[in-house]
């Protein structure tokens, strides 16, 4: 348990809230006796003895009690409920309170009884986005009185005092939205039993992407990016009907902006916001993700809001085309548009947050067209609770189509001043080489910080570079990189790649011709493939390139390239601008990887080949072919089990690469013997068990 009186005492004598509050974050929740969790019914009479208590600090002291219980109950809401104690403990901690103060103290201790309600504690898990929403403010609001109760001279100018009692009205305002918002939702949300599960297999049958949601291991380092993060959130928390829907972070790579993208979807999903979260990635460009993009946004936001997935279900139901429509435009207009502007009280949904990162790399410049003329000229029509993070590289296409557009708002990572920027790589310096056991002279990082011109992407690779291994000398090769001659951030980039691929590859052709030849397979197969894939399907290359030795080629190229430690994940390089280096001849010079006509008629070739070797009568065995494969309940890891990535990839894909590739005999020979057996209708069969 955490010793209140003395707590009270520390924070008298030095001041120190932020501190204060930071310490009670760090600290596990109170024991609670065994004999107390007993389920909801404790909870139920825990409320029934608050109702005619007089002493606010009693509904806190109770909720601290019981709140281990209510976590058990419902384990989805276990986050929210960390919070709501955290804010208790800090209200506990203070005893200065005036009027305002006094009365908005009142309004949360209700908050908290309303928490500790049967009714309330039965719906937490369903409802937990807003949950997390009434736990932010809560917290937000218990800041607030500690701040003001620390000393009330500080706030005794008519001012200070007019602004306390502003702030005081808005946290009551809210407090009481989000608790009528939750009594409506639990009205709302009552679905007929039968009719759930029928909507619930409606938006599956919805087109949607895959694996293209936020990762916690890809968030900014804490304490860096801070800036730009409060000015994002800031934005997304505005209220007024002028704030701009859009908010377009561009720079150029390597400067952290999908770092950035990744830290604003956690900390928005945290809050209980209604939100998708879509990350594009160069290496996918063959599963053409963008006509898939609003589709999944419309699945997303749906899960949130049921109100939406009812609107939602009605129109696939109308109109089952549009499931799996490649029309972007129609798939905006039917999917989101419509739905988002059907809500009739959107201000009860709260914010909807949805975050489009490295749309740059969605693919050729066609592939953006209709997406650019929506986000220009249609989401400024929806309702003044919908924000979209977009970030990308500043191409021209898009500063043309945006520029002077009023619901969009521009900021530039690369226009953020010097002095912030090096105190955001400096840290991210120190934790990198605190990682890997790295101690360096304050001197030598200095040089880093200002070698790396802020960009983290250079940074990460720098710190890779010197990391200590067998044989060799990490001063050494830290005084390479800092006599290197600064350039503009593409450049030094470029020198960072050239200096790994010169460690890693030489000039010998001994060495590049291999090099050459397996990235060729990496960088232009339409989908990115594990070690083992790539392995098995370079069995159907010819010109000898069969012999070699996938693993072998690229073992050191773990800081370039995913999928080299985890031979399960698919190898792609780590960042868009390593893609960008080597397909770009005046930039790689010898370590060019070009997209000839070989590579293409090497990948169709492999693709029957591997078709050839693979393919089976009833390759997943199933007992009964006259069911659906919706009815057979492990399809999945039947076909897991079954159909390897390469003999999935080559069923889906080996017609594009036949279309790339120039006319030759060999190829036109085996394609031939593939339509003349009876592999083709086994072809048929894994079509129909991957769609």
């Amino acid at each position: 348990m955490i010793d209140i009186p003395n707590q009270r005492a520390s924070i008298r004598q030095t001041g120190a809230i932020p501190s204060y509050v930071h310490s009670i974050r760090q600290k596990a929740l109170p024991d609670v006796p065994s004999q107390s969790i007993v389920l909801s019914i404790d909870a139920d009479n825990a409320a029934d003895q608050l109702l005619d208590s007089t002493n606010p600090s009693i509904h806190l002291s109770k909720f601290l009690t019981v709140v281990n219980t209510i976590g058990i109950i419902h384990p989805f809401a276990q986050t929210a409920l960390n919070n709501l104690s955290i804010a208790c403990q800090i209200i506990l901690s203070q005893e200065n309170y005036d009027d305002s103060i006094q009365g908005l103290l009142s309004k949360l201790n209700e908050t908290y009884k309303f928490l500790l309600e049967g009714d309330t504690i039965l719906k937490m898990s369903v409802m937990r986005d807003t949950m997390n929403q009434v736990a932010a403010v809560v917290e937000e609001s218990a800041e607030f009185i500690a701040t003001c109760s620390e000393d009330l001279s500080v706030r005794s100018g008519m001012n200070v005092l007019s602004e306390t009692n502003v702030k005081v009205i808005q946290y009551n305002a809210k407090l009481d939205l989000l608790m009528q918002q939750f009594r409506d939702r639990q009205l709302q949300d009552v679905y007929p039993t039968t009719q759930q599960p029928i909507d619930d297999h409606i938006i599956d049958k919805l087109s949607c992407a895959d694996k293209v949601g936020a990762s916690t291991a890809k968030k900014c380092l804490k304490g860096t990016r801070n800036k730009v993060l409060e000015q994002i959130k800031n934005w997304v928390d505005r209220n007024d009907a002028d704030t701009p829907r859009i908010f377009w972070l561009h720079g150029q790579a390597g400067r952290g902006k999908s770092a950035i993208s990744h830290t604003i979807s956690l900390w928005a999903e945290d809050r209980g916001m209604a939100g998708s979260y879509f990350f594009f990635d160069r290496s996918r460009c063959g599963e053409k993700l963008h006509e898939k993009l609003f589709s999944t946004i419309a699945r997303d936001l749906a899960v949130h809001v049921p109100l939406l997935k009812r609107y939602l279900v009605d129109t696939l139901s109308k109109h089952p085309t549009l499931k799996d429509t490649t029309d972007i435009l129609k798939q905006w207009e039917k999917l989101v548009s419509e739905p988002l502007l059907k809500l009739d009280n959107w201000f009860e949904t709260g914010k909807m947050v949805v975050v489009i990162d490295a749309l740059d790399e969605s693919g050729p410049k066609d592939t953006r067209e209709d997406v650019l003329d929506i986000l220009a000229n249609e989401v400024a029509k929806l309702p003044q609770n919908f924000r979209i993070l977009l970030t990308s590289r500043p191409l021209g296409e898009m500063i043309g189509v945006f520029q002077s557009k009023a619901h969009i708002k521009m900021v530039s990572l690369d226009d953020i001043p010097a002095e912030s920027m090096n105190n955001d790589v400096r840290q991210y310096i120190s934790a990198k080489m605190e990682k890997i056991h790295l101690h360096y002279r304050n001197e030598d990082i200095d040089k880093l910080v200002e070698k790396s011109s802020g960009l983290f992407e250079w940074v990460r690779l720098a710190c890779a570079y010197i990391e200590p291994k067998a044989g060799r000398d990490p001063q050494q090769r830290l005084r390479a990189l800092l006599s290197q001659d600064s350039g503009t951030s593409g450049t030094l980039l470029d020198e960072m790649y050239k200096t790994f691929l010169m460690d890693i590859v030489g000039t010998s052709p001994d060495t590049l011709l291999p090099f050459r030849s397996v990235m060729q397979q990496i960088l232009y197969t339409l989908e990115p493939l594990p070690i083992s894939s790539l392995h098995a399907m370079r069995n159907g290359f010819r010109y000898q390139q069969h012999s070699l030795h996938v693993e072998d080629i690229l073992d050191y190229m773990a800081p370039l390239l995913s999928g080299i430690t985890n031979h399960s994940a698919p190898v792609h390089p780590l960042h868009a601008s390593f893609y960008d280096f080597l397909t770009d001849k005046q930039r790689s010079g010898i370590f060019f990887v070009e997209e000839c006509d070989t590579i293409h008629q090497n990948l169709a070739i492999s693709c029957l080949y591997t078709m050839g070797g693979g393919l089976r009568f009833n390759i997943c065995s199933l007992d009964n072919s006259h069911l659906l494969n919706s009815q057979v309940h492990d399809m999945a890891e039947r076909i897991s089990a079954n159909i390897a990535p390469e003999l999935s990839y080559t069923c889906r894909l080996w017609a594009t690469h036949l279309l790339r590739a120039k006319f030759d005999l060999a190829l036109a020979d085996s394609l031939a013997t593939f339509f003349d057996g009876e592999q083709i209708l086994f072809w048929l069969e894994v079509l129909s068990l991957l769609r």
